[in-house]
């Protein structure tokens, strides 16, 4: 066993090791074999456990086993380590010398290599395979397959967290071959039972999760449930114990396991005993999930962006170039690429996900036409949230990768899909985490069509969008509730994360929006204070976005003018201007895109709903924000943002003003908007607007019915801005206590915030509440129904203007 196992360890792209290889095979599906190398756990069947200094634990940790030695010093470990792709992105290539030797001077044998590697690929799975396949035969060698399974899943656990990273002295977890090739084992041994339709799919026991058969799930973070209601739902033994850790550490009180009772089902009884088929499905979901696709996406993109970089500086014949350095990251991406584009994998993936999905949904007890339950099932909250995140993270593994094999699945599989994404989104009674809803936001993001890296992709999924039943009904609320919801995560890094999760919605909006259902479901959800908190979010969003992308213009236009000056500087302050002239126009190019994203949106909205635009929450707001933009992008300072090449960054500034124009025409019937624009009078200017017809009419971007109707528009502004400016001149002499601290603007209702004692306009509090529920004053925590109207006030200020009215016309008269 232990002289197999080095041979094996040493094997490389030109000697594999086949003889050696089939022995150890045939070994390991000997059970009498097997059950000897079980009992002696010094053999090679067994990893040592790893001093914790080696691992990055405390100074009173207990060794433990880790990835890498699994990996490389037991049998079964180094059957699986074989692979192309490097351990992690700074270790040796295998195939270094080997293949993609003349990847820089002959690119035209790469894909002829790269077809030779994937080959390899597929026939050492399909050998690891029917090896596990063979030990599956009979208990003895089937436990030990599992009991490795689940043991380097356990071992590997420093992958599943986001931000994991390999450390240059030591390297703990497992290589992403060694466990690519896991997880590709355990998709092919689990085939034969994912299809919901199939007898052996409902042998599936749910129950697993709940169990410390082969893995703590105890420990790990369940769907909808705290770790007191699992003691309760799961076993009433261990609820004693859980409400007496609870109090001692601080938590709720020791009813809180029975909070929900209410909306909970029959409690949750696990079984004591599982058979084959839940055990490969259970153990394939860990195996996915020591991936850490996420982290194997971001270091595949990244690498494949240096080998993209050095191929055309090659290419450009630049001389600071090394040729070396360079077919080293290209060879490194081109393998990568062998795995992780392998369409098997990613269809086995897709069917692992379209079970987990069908399964969980009927956990939940979903039906149709019914829908989803109104009581959340016990078993369901109990789960690990390890079922939802394959299936969010496998399916946009998968788009980002190879997106065509997701389009050319069957449409009965889209639509299973498609129907779990939008019910768990939909529900965050059912999945409270957030980030995970996010993930299938994501996904169902992926399915609009779009034209990526030159392709045109998701014609395929046009249908789901015009015919999805469950789609159509559940998905405009739930996008709009989480657009509100992902403001505040409780994450440190939420203000940026939110963005991402915004984007994917902003993209499924700018798509459905043009289809006639949905956009009379947006109409019949825009009610009630949900709504009002998701259009204001969407302005501090378009509001945010076009500062973050003026302030890079405007840098990016002093550094291209200063460019030419930085040959003479020393390299290393070069270095860093370079890095710094990146990272702004990576941020441009970003804040550009997801204005004009936001800008079309409401553009939309305000053709859709243009009475929402004009509350008194929104109307003042609104008008500034569109004037400000106008300003930026017309007015006298708009020489700063000149920049070179404006393409690069996506920077369409006639683009930009025409969204806003149609927003302009869009609300200009209504007298309370015209009002507030007049009103603004930071940036609103007759000639400003004139300005603005011209350079659109100049570009051809505006027809003369729009350019007339523009034109009243401004005129309408220019005369209320004569009314507002003669109001004004009423409170001239006004005591300061009628003014809001914040606007400095007179008050129609002031109001008392009972937790600061401070007054303020009603309209203006409640503005900065539907954002952010906190006293602007002191930070404690604010509703509106906290608010005390101030009636002595609002008459004092009442009588001050009626007084002011009278002396005006009094004087007119004269």
């Amino acid at each position: 066993w232990v002289e197999l196992s080095r041979k094996i360890g040493e094997s490389n792209l030109l000697d594999q090791r086949f003889v050696e290889r089939a022995m150890l095979a045939s070994m390991c599906q000997n059970k009498h074999m097997v059950s000897l190398m079980e009992k002696d756990k010094n053999s090679a069947w067994y990893a040592a456990p790893t001093p914790p200094q080696l691992w990055g634990g405390g100074r009173n940790s207990e060794p433990k086993v880790m990835g890498q030695s699994i990996e490389r010093f037991t049998c079964f470990g180094t059957q699986f380590a074989f692979s192309v792709m490097p351990r992690h992105s700074q270790d040796k290539l295998p195939a270094d010398g080997i293949a993609f030797a003349d990847a820089l001077t002959a690119p035209g044998n790469i894909r002829a290599e790269q077809k030779q590697l994937q080959d390899m690929m597929l026939r050492h799975v399909e050998g690891l395979t029917s090896m596990c396949k063979g030990m599956a035969k009979t208990k003895e060698t089937r436990d030990a397959l599992f009991n490795f399974i689940a043991q380097t899943c356990e071992a590997n656990s420093l992958r599943q967290k986001l931000f994991f990273q390999y450390h240059s002295h030591v390297l703990p977890a497992g290589g992403d071959g060694f466990v690519l090739n896991i997880a590709s084992v355990m998709l092919e041994l689990c085939k034969p039972f994912l299809d919901p339709s199939d007898a052996k799919f409902q042998k599936i026991d749910w129950t697993y999760p709940l169990s410390d058969t082969r893995f703590e799930f105890s420990k790990e973070t369940k769907l909808a449930a705290s770790d007191l209601q699992a003691a309760e739902w799961i076993d009433h033994r261990n609820l004693d114990r859980a409400r007496q850790f609870n109090a001692a550490s601080g938590g709720t009180s020791a009813s809180s396991a029975d909070d929900d009772g209410e909306n909970r089902t029959a409690r949750v009884k696990p079984s004591t005993t599982f058979g084959s088929i839940s055990e490969f499905f259970f153990l394939c979901m860990q195996a996915l999930h020591s991936i850490n696709m996420q982290f194997v996406m971001r270091q595949y993109s990244r690498i494949s962006n240096e080998a993209y970089k050095a191929q055309k500086a090659y290419m450009a014949q630049s001389g600071t170039v090394d040729p070396q350095k360079a077919l080293a990251v290209i060879s490194r991406s081109l393998s990568m690429t062998c795995v992780l584009e392998d369409e098997g994998l990613h269809t086995n993936i897709i069917l692992y996900c379209r079970a987990m999905a069908r399964g969980l949904l009927q956990v939940c007890g979903f039906s149709w036409p019914g829908g989803m339950p109104t009581n959340v099932s016990s078993l369901l909250a109990v789960l690990p949230e390890t079922t939802v995140q394959v299936v969010a993270e496998g399916l946009n593994f998968v788009f980002a990768l190879a997106s065509q094999v997701l389009e050319n699945q069957p449409v009965q599989t889209i639509n299973d899909l498609v129907t779990f994404a939008v019910c768990m989104v939909s529900r965050p009674d059912h999945v409270k985490n957030p980030y995970l809803r996010g993930k299938l936001f994501a996904f169902l993001s992926h399915l609009v069509p779009m034209t990526h890296n030159g392709r045109r992709i998701g014609d395929a999924f046009h249908h789901v969008w015009e015919s999805h039943e469950v789609l159509k009904q559940m998905l405009v609320p739930a996008l709009m509730e989480f657009y509100v919801e992902v403001e505040v995560t409780g994450s440190h890094n939420q203000f940026y994360e939110k963005f991402e999760y915004r984007q994917y919605i902003a993209t499924i909006f700018r798509h459905i929006w043009a289809m006639p259902h949905y956009r009379q479901q947006t109409k019949d959800n825009a009610k009630g204070e949900q709504f009002v908190r998701f259009l204001n979010m969407m302005i501090n969003d378009t509001i945010y976005n076009i500062d973050q992308a003026m302030e890079d213009l405007e840098q990016l236009n002093v550094m291209q003018n200063e460019q030419q000056s930085w040959a003479t500087l020393p390299e290393e302050q070069r270095d860093e201007n370079l890095q710094r002239l990146d990272r702004t126009e990576n941020s441009c190019r970003y804040g550009i895109r997801q204005t004009d994203e936001t800008l079309e949106m409401l553009g939309t909205l305000t053709g859709l709903l243009p009475e929402v635009f004009v509350t008194e929450d929104m109307s003042g707001r609104v008008a500034a924000m569109f004037d400000g933009m106008v300003d930026r992008l017309a007015g006298p300072n708009r020489k700063r943002l000149k920049v070179a090449d404006p393409e690069k960054y996506g920077f369409h500034p006639r683009d930009l003003l025409k969204r806003l124009v149609t927003c302009f025409l869009n609300l200009s019937v209504l007298p309370a908007f015209v009002e507030a624009v007049g009103h603004e009078d930071r940036y609103f200017s007759e000639k400003l607007f004139h300005d603005v017809l011209a350079i659109l009419t100049r570009g051809n971007q505006i027809n003369p019915n729009e350019a007339e109707k523009f034109r009243s528009f401004v005129q309408n502004c220019v005369t209320a801005a004569q009314n507002t400016a003669a109001d004004d001149e009423l409170f001239e002499d006004a005591p300061d206590e009628f003014f809001d601290p914040v606007q400095f603007t007179v008050m129609t209702e002031p109001v008392l915030l009972t937790t600061s004692g401070t007054i303020m306009d009603r309209s203006v509090i409640r503005r900065h509440l539907l954002s952010d529920q906190t006293d602007p004053f002191n930070r404690k925590h604010l509703t509106e129904d906290m608010l005390e109207p101030v009636p002595e006030l609002k008459a004092k200020i009442e009588a001050f203007k009626m007084e002011a009215l009278a002396k005006r016309k009094a004087s007119q008269s004269q």
